[in-house]
C-alpha cells in the first residue's frame, strides 16, 4: 500500500458567506477553485486547483502510471472513475458550521461498467467526519443521502476486491440517522458555467458538498475535525484534516484560517 500524506497551512481567507441556494458551487465560491480542462491533453488545468492557496491533492490516473494509481491501476480503463481528485474542509466559527467539497469522478448514481464485475454497481462511500471521540457519517447514496448518523456501524460490502484493511466505507444497512441536512448537502455533476459537463480523462466531473451545522450535530462548538472518504471498494482513500488557526489571527480581522492536511491511501 502506498501511502502519500501531504500537510499544509491554508492560506488566510475572506469570504462572504454564501448559501447553498445563491452559490453555483461552494468549490468555486468558497474555496475559490474553479475547474477547467485543457481541450489539448483532456486532463485539469492544474494551477486553477488552489488560486486562494487552500490545499489540495491531485493525481491524473491515466498518465502517472502504476505507483501512483488507484486499483486497478491506470492500465485498466475505468482507473479514473474511482478518483478521488481533491478534498476541502473548512470549520467556520462566523457562521458555526463545517463546510466542504470533494470531487471525484465517480457518478452520484453509481457505476456498474466495470466488465469483470458486469452489471455490480461500485459507489462513493459515505463520508465520515471525525470530531473528538465521534465520527459523525453523512450519507452519500440511495435512501442515506443527506441524513447525518452518530457512531454508526460502517461496512465494507466489496470484500472480495481484497482491500479490507482500508477500512469500512459505508453504512451499514438499517442504520438509523440522528437528523439531515437536506439542501446543504448535493452530490451532482459539476457543469461548466454554460451547463455542458466538464470532461477530464474521459469520465464527468462529480462533486460533492455542503454545510453542516454545529447544532445539526448536537455541538456548541467544533475545535478540530477531520473527513474521510473512500470508494465503495476501497481502491481509492482521502482524509483531510482542518483546525483553527490561533485567536491571534481572528485579531488581525482576516477571517478564515486553518490547518489542511491530506492522506491517501493506495495500493498497487
Amino acid at each position: 500500500m502506498k501511502r502519500l500524506i501531504l500537510t499544509t497551512i491554508i492560506a488566510v481567507l475572506a469570504i462572504g458567506m454564501v448559501s447553498m441556494a445563491d452559490a453555483r458551487y461552494l468549490l468555486d465560491e468558497y474555496f475559490g477553485v474553479n475547474l477547467t480542462v485543457n481541450s489539448s491533453t483532456g486532463q485539469f488545468n492544474m494551477p486553477n486547483w488552489s488560486p486562494l492557496g487552500f490545499a489540495n491533492f491531485h493525481d491524473n490516473w491515466r498518465t502517472d502510471g502504476d505507483m501512483h494509481a488507484p486499483d486497478p491501476g491506470p492500465r485498466y480503463y475505468v482507473s479514473e472513475v474511482f478518483d478521488i481528485e481533491s478534498m476541502y474542509l473548512d470549520i467556520n466559527h462566523s457562521t458555526n458550521e463545517l463546510v466542504f467539497s470533494i470531487v471525484t469522478s465517480m457518478p452520484n448514481t453509481g457505476f456498474n461498467q466495470v466488465s469483470w464485475y458486469p452489471g455490480y454497481v461500485f459507489r462513493a462511500g459515505d463520508i465520515r467526519f471525525g470530531i473528538g471521540n465521534d465520527t459523525y457519517v453523512l450519507g452519500t447514496f440511495g435512501s442515506t443521502l443527506g441524513n447525518l448518523y452518530l457512531n454508526p456501524t460502517m461496512t465494507y460490502t466489496d470484500g472480495y476486491r481484497g482491500f479490507a484493511e482500508r477500512g469500512n466505507p459505508i453504512l451499514a444497512p438499517g442504520s438509523v440517522a440522528m437528523g439531515g441536512i437536506g439542501s446543504n448537502f448535493r452530490y451532482c455533476e459539476y457543469l461548466n458555467e454554460n451547463g455542458t459537463s466538464l470532461i477530464e480523462n474521459g469520465y464527468a466531473t462529480y462533486i460533492m458538498e455542503g454545510r453542516i451545522s454545529f447544532a445539526s450535530l448536537g455541538l456548541e462548538d467544533v475545535a478540530d475535525a477531520s473527513m474521510t472518504l473512500a470508494m465503495s471498494c476501497n481502491n481509492d482513500v482521502g482524509t483531510v484534516a482542518a483546525v483553527p488557526e490561533p485567536a491571534t489571527l481572528t485579531l488581525l480581522g482576516l477571517g478564515l484560517a486553518g490547518v489542511y492536511g491530506a492522506a491517501r491511501r493506495r495500493k498497487k
